[in-house]
């Protein structure tokens, strides 16, 4: 049994419920039938679904293209279109907004199916390629942060033995002028013992 929930945007009610016992006879539940782009904006905010059934026309200022584009601009559901208008210029417009599907009606239900199914298929892979992505840029993120880090560390690491050798190369010319400090000392000691004998 699927749990996809699934809204259908269609203006004709005969068709809508005729798409609702479908969708409910292959399994999926139809959580929202709505007749406008407008209505389908509104119930999207307040109930999320898997996918969206869309015809093109509709009532209401926005037409199923331009619903179709706002859910794809504010919301990640995938859209798949069922419309009457077969015509190559609507498929033109419709195909800009990237539907998983284009079903024309009067729909065949096995046909139907299958396009729900493919749509629904290639809807996870791709959210799944994307959190994918993401993870690999996180991941790759990190390890230039540790790499930074590293070589900061090797910076130090360096700046250490170059500091080191300097002060050892400082205690060798000390050690040399501290020897010659001693000599002048025991020397002018050694005079005024003279002196006084």
């Amino acid at each position: 049994m699927s749990n996809e929930r699934i809204m259908i945007v269609e203006d004709e009610n005969f068709v809508a419920r005729d798409l609702q016992m479908s969708l409910e006879g292959m399994g999926y539940t139809v959580n929202s039938m709505v007749p406008s782009g407008e209505l389908a904006i509104r119930e999207i905010e307040e109930k999320r679904s898997d996918l969206v059934l869309m015809d093109i026309v509709l009532q209401g200022e926005m037409d199923g293209i331009e619903t179709a584009e706002e859910i794809n601009s504010r919301f990640d559901i995938p859209v798949i279109f069922i419309t009457a208008h077969g015509e190559d210029k609507m498929f033109e417009r419709a195909k800009i907004t990237e539907p998983l599907g284009y079903v024309v009606k009067p729909f065949n239900k096995e046909e139907l199916r299958k396009t729900i199914k493919i749509g629904l298929y290639k809807h996870r892979a791709e959210v799944e390629r994307k959190t994918l992505i993401q993870k690999l840029k996180s991941e790759i993120a990190e390890r230039k942060k540790m790499e930074e880090a590293l070589l900061q560390s090797e910076k130090f690491k360096s700046l250490g033995a170059i500091a080191a050798g300097v002060a050892h190369e400082f205690n060798n010319i000390l050690a040399v002028i501290m020897g010659c400090a001693e000599l002048l000392k025991r020397d002018i000691s050694y005079d005024r013992e003279l002196k006084k004998n």
